[in-house]
């Protein structure tokens, strides 16, 4: 039962964007920035704020580096327009990419029929170049997913699937799916995501609050990316790179890597695989996992915030082998209901590698 709004006390760690943190690989040089690439604003009807509104807040409240603003192309009886659109990028390109990289976009709300459960297959598509073209629910050229695909494919936009069930559709665009969000940690609730790996598909994890309040940032859910520079254009690159990884609004330095390659790559060894994890966090860490092929490799408690953890893979037989690793912090986490979510949770997950083993 409802019993009016409670205070809360929130953690200062989530009042601002923790300190820049960079790493260094055989790739290059990287700094680790965070951003919630699906956030609504009063385009969609159930959600609030207004976007220059939203990304402000996002900017100077929330602690982000990037954001993307992104409206529900179709709900019942209401269409997302042709002017909205415009207005969400004239927004988006007012914003300086030093301080805050801006994106626009749309959630593609296709509805597909799947087995054992809600028939959704939706997209949040955000968009980083202007001239393209643009196929919503509610257009020929998106009235379903096959037309999407052969109108959106080789455009200028990233799709990433979201929800407690999608398929992937075979392209370039699909780089990094959505796993955790403001509705819940999709990782936990669900298998889709380990499906998909296991089924042999590549694609990066991200966060995204998916948020309907006038919070971004601090909406459940964020990504940590490592980026060349902070430029609209080195995001882009980074997220097709798949050098990100989800979090669960918490912000803290994860770095997994195999052979010296970061999380993202697909790599080839020829003898043993050698794993490295190391996390920085300004909260302690309760617990990590490192994973196989969807299998633990290694798990163990640790009662301090930071951690450099190496391990010779000696078991891994010949073949491909995607690894990944999941960190849990030592926090209380609350459940809310709706689209309502604890600014900073408990869980990071990072993007796969793939490892080919030579039998050499």
């Amino acid at each position: 039962m409802w019993s009016d709004w409670q205070p809360v006390n929130l953690p200062g760690a989530i009042t601002g964007p923790p300190p820049p943190s960079t790493i260094s690989a055989p790739s290059g040089d990287y700094e680790l920035i965070w951003g919630d690439l699906h956030c609504h604003s009063y385009y969609s009807p159930d959600a609030e704020g207004e976007p220059l509104e939203l990304l402000l807040y996002a900017r100077d409240r929330g602690g982000l580096d990037f954001c993307c603003i992104i409206d529900n192309d179709y709900y019942p009886h209401i269409v997302l327009s042709d002017s909205a659109l415009d207005y969400l990028y004239a927004v988006a390109q007012s914003f300086d990419e030093s301080n805050m990289a801006a994106f626009w976009g749309y959630e593609y709300t296709y509805h597909e029929p799947h087995e054992g459960g809600r028939p959704k297959n939706h997209r949040a598509v955000v968009c980083y170049e202007r001239d393209q073209p643009l196929a919503r629910r509610t257009d020929a050229s998106g009235a379903e997913a096959r037309a999407f695909v052969r109108t959106m494919r080789g455009s200028a936009t990233l799709w990433h699937p979201h929800h407690e069930e999608w398929a992937l559709w075979g392209c370039e665009e699909e780089e990094n799916a959505e796993v955790v969000a403001g509705w819940g940690d999709y990782m936990q609730w669900t298998d889709v995501c380990q499906r998909h790996l296991a089924a042999g598909h590549r694609f990066g994890l991200t966060g995204a609050s998916d948020n309907h309040r006038i919070c971004p940032g601090m909406g459940g859910a964020v990504t940590g990316l490592f980026v060349r520079s902070r430029s609209r254009e080195h995001v882009v690159e980074a997220l097709k790179a798949r050098r990100c990884f989800a979090t669960t609004g918490c912000r803290l330095l994860l770095d997994f890597r195999v052979d010296d390659h970061l999380q993202g790559e697909v790599v080839e060894v020829s003898g043993t695989p050698r794993l490295r994890l190391s996390v920085r966090s300004a909260t302690e860490i309760e617990h990590v996992r490192v994973l196989r092929n969807e299998q633990p490799i290694a798990c163990f408690s640790v009662d301090t915030g930071e951690i450099d953890w190496y391990h010779a893979d000696e078991t891994a037989e010949p073949g491909e082998h995607v690894y990944r690793a999941e960190v849990r912090l030592r926090r209380e986490v609350k459940q809310f209901p709706h689209n309502i979510a604890q600014a900073a949770g408990a869980m990071a997950y990072s993007s796969p590698i793939w490892v080919t083993v030579g039998g050499g």
